[in-house]
């Protein structure tokens, strides 16, 4: 069986992943690789990337067999997530990945400079909501608002102190996603995911800014679909 993990960008909005398990079809089983509730207490949120991403590897090990192909996908600061996910799956377990997609995010190495995590709650809801990746009544309703705000700020916690050092090549194709016009993601940013595998490395722009995905999600969908149908990241770049 073909699984495709996918681990979302920060804050996982309600616009995340919505229609892929039907663009994929039958013959690829879609799993949401989460690694918060994010209703849970502050104690059991995660905001060490090193955690999320053996949480992820767990649950990959628990749902997937030898037989089966394992490809993840991460949006955003997912993509980290995904990549060290890999790492332990083939450091620990013996398992390498056939696939990593990578979307709208710097390679591991880069790190972020700027961050918003340590805000204070209201510039910190003024921060997101300027994203435009939630919708209005989300921030209309305060107490909504307060009960999800503490996991996604350990969303941005975890990926602003995180900065790969130790460079593990995966022994699998990578695939980039990005926006001609993404100010978050500059090209030799993205392109530096290309030293992270030992295969192929391709890459493929499509128009707008950093948040071009949420207008673009079931197209890359079938992008990914034709990749993992035919085995192939050349043969699959467009879909029908």
């Amino acid at each position: 069986m073909r699984f495709l993990f996918a681990v979302p960008g920060a804050g996982a909005g309600p616009a995340e992943f919505v229609n892929w398990e039907e663009t994929l079809g039958e013959g690829i089983a879609f799993r949401r690789a989460l690694y918060n509730n994010k209703l849970a207490g502050a104690a059991a949120l995660c905001d060490d990337i090193k955690e999320a991403s053996r949480r992820v590897a767990d649950r990959i090990c628990e749902e997937t067999g030898p037989a089966d192909e394992i490809w993840l996908f991460g949006h955003c600061m997912g993509a980290s997530v995904a990549y060290e996910a890999a790492v332990l799956l083939a450091e620990e377990r013996g398992i390498n990945i056939k696939g990593l997609f990578v979307a709208a995010f710097i390679s591991p190495d880069t790190g972020i400079e700027d961050g918003i995590s340590d805000l204070d709650d209201d510039a910190f809801a003024d921060e997101i909501e300027s994203h435009g990746v939630f919708p209005e009544e989300f921030f209309a309703n305060r107490s909504l608002l307060k009960l999800f705000l503490p996991a996604i700020r350990a969303d941005y916690r975890m990926i602003e102190s995180y900065r790969d050092e130790r460079h593990y090549v995966l022994d699998c194709p990578i695939m980039g996603f990005y926006g001609a016009d993404d100010s978050e993601v500059e090209p030799e940013d993205a392109e530096g995911w290309r030293n992270y595998t030992s295969r192929e490395y391709t890459s493929m722009e499509f128009p707008g800014d950093h948040y071009f995905y949420y207008g673009r999600q079931l197209e890359i969908a079938g992008i990914i679909r034709k990749i993992m149908e035919n085995n192939d990241f050349e043969r699959g770049n467009g879909i029908d």
